[in-house]
């Protein structure tokens, strides 16, 4: 019968070392699975967000484009309505009475504007219209203000005729 020699008793180092040996391999191999999972997750989350973002500002462009639009679609009638009623012609009493009640009955029905102004070519409002909480107001003249100084007036009046600001 064949002699069998004893059993190798393992040290513990030994047992460490193997077992290091199987272990960080695998180790290694999870941790490149986890992060190609990772930076999958990562780059199709962010991928969704800048098409979800991408198409949040398109829908607000055209929402500003279209409130853009209308507006200048309803100055554009208030000036045209105003000419054909030939009211440059009356006067300035007159001229402020009519277009203040413009004003006034537009700012009412359409519901959108806190105030409506009409400013002559020296910056002075001829007339204001406040919406006043669904109560349209025609501004008395001592009420009325001086906008010369105004960013928007000094941009508006080097404008030509038919442009809009």
């Amino acid at each position: 019968m064949p002699i069998t020699p004893p059993p190798r008793t393992l040290s513990r180092l030994s047992l460490f070392k193997g077992f290091l040996q199987v272990f960080l391999p695998l180790l290694g191999v999870l941790m490149v699975v986890g992060m190609m999972h990772y930076y999958t997750v990562y780059a199709t989350e962010r991928g969704g967000r800048e098409s979800s973002e991408t198409l949040n500002v398109g829908l607000a462009r055209r929402m500003i484009n279209a409130d853009i639009s209308a507006v200048l679609s309803d100055l554009r009638f208030l000036v045209e309505h105003i000419q054909r009623q030939h009211v440059f012609e009356m006067s300035p009493q007159q001229l402020a009475r009519l277009i203040g009640l413009e004003f006034q009955v537009f700012a009412e029905k359409k519901r959108l504007y806190d105030q409506i102004r009409f400013l002559d070519e020296n910056g002075l409002e001829v007339v204001r219209v406040n919406f006043n909480g669904g109560n349209p107001r025609i501004l008395p003249n001592e009420e009325l203000q001086n906008k010369r100084n105004r960013y928007y007036f000094q941009q508006a009046i080097e404008l030509s005729e038919g442009a809009s600001y």
